[in-house]
């Protein structure tokens, strides 16, 4: 079994943190330091408990002794030395010293999240800044989507992401999230993958209370430029899974008249939580001609409190009516994001997001 990601912040971890800001700050008091972190309540906090835990614990000490007389300016200067050893989500702690002491100290911040950024990710960070300053921060974001380094202008997209997972909610953005396409609109033909999915995921946020607004951004940039086109598909895969009639229209998936039932054999109807389910079924085309098909399949997990409905993907690109037998497997073990659930469950085949094929099965 894996380990947890907040077990990454072991007691070594927390001594090597301790041992290289005192190589930038001889005042600061490992042992003091160490004791703060691992306290009486630290194996009970979870991943972002731990992570905050850590940073303020870094404040506490520098608080200690003649700490206290370092400005702001200069305790950043030395995190920014030390957070080179750092990368990762665990590094994330250092920016997250901008986002716990920082606010009122608007030009210093910024230009340590730009450093930060470089080195783990300064996502979490930017977020009070856009919610106490917006139209300052939007300034800001527009110039760090310029940047000649890929990571400050991924933090220009990930950071104003509106529905960002473990972040802090920008409500405002939720609401009206028109700023937003200004900053993207300078990614959209970004040479680094790592922008490129990030604008993707920010669209992709939009299109959950907007998708109209979504679909006309992506319309003004069809069929313009390869990254690109990937953008506007990742974008739109929510919608796509929604089964969005303009979505599907807007990516030319063909109509139903294509298509026939076909049926799903499974490997076994009955099965153990922890086993591997495998399905197969043919090629649903009846067409002569290539058509621009979607496939994907659809569980109705039984869940703790009430079932939930997951779509995953198979299959996109042309297909015509020669036989072919699509094979999948899905596992029923336990993952960090997903727990399973033992009842009858049902699995559907989904063809350009109409169902044209259902199973059921049970887990014990």
């Amino acid at each position: 079994m894996s380990q947890l990601l907040k077990h990454n912040y072991s007691c070594s971890y927390i001594k090597n943190v301790a041992t290289t800001i005192q190589h930038f700050d001889a005042a600061f008091d490992t042992g003091f330091f160490i004791r703060t972190v691992l306290n009486e309540h630290w194996d009970t906090f979870e991943l972002k408990q731990r992570m905050y835990h850590i940073t303020r614990s870094i404040h506490d000490t520098f608080m200690k002794n003649h700490s206290p007389h370092k400005t702001y300016k200069q305790r950043i200067g030395i995190l920014k030395k030390a957070c080179r050893n750092f990368g990762g989500y665990e590094g994330m702690l250092f920016p997250a010293y901008v986002e716990l002491y920082g606010l009122n100290d608007f030009d210093i911040s910024i230009e340590a999240m730009a450093h930060f950024t470089r080195f783990s990710s300064a996502e979490f960070a930017v977020r009070p800044f856009i919610a106490q300053y917006p139209e300052q921060m939007f300034k800001q974001l527009s110039l760090w989507a310029e940047s000649t380094d890929p990571h400050i202008r991924r933090l220009a997209s990930e950071g104003c992401r509106p529905r960002l997972p473990w972040a802090t909610s920008l409500p405002a953005l939720k609401a009206d999230p028109s700023a937003i396409f200004p900053v993207l609109d300078k990614m959209m033909t970004d040479e680094s993958l790592y922008v490129r999915k990030s604008v993707a995921n920010n669209l992709n946020d939009i299109s959950k209370d907007h998708p109209a607004l979504v679909l006309a951004f992506c319309r003004a940039w069809k069929n313009r430029q390869a990254e690109s086109e990937w953008i506007i598909k990742r974008a739109c895969r929510s919608l796509l899974k929604n089964a969005d009639a303009e979505t599907l229209s807007f990516f030319e998936y063909s109509d139903v008249s294509h298509y026939r039932p076909v049926a799903i054999r499974l490997s076994c109807n009955k099965l153990m939580l922890g086993d591997t389910l495998e399905f197969t079924f043919p090629s649903p085309v009846v067409s002569a001609l290539p058509v621009k098909t979607r496939l994907e399949f659809a569980i109705h997990f039984v869940g703790k409190n009430r079932p939930r409905r997951k779509v995953f993907h198979l299959h996109d690109g042309e297909l015509d009516h020669q036989p072919r037998i699509f094979r999948h497997t899905y596992s029923f073990s336990d993952k960090t994001t997903r727990k399973h659930y033992p009842g009858e469950h049902l699995l559907e085949l989904l063809v350009n997001g109409q169902k044209m094929a259902s199973a059921k099965f049970t887990v014990f």
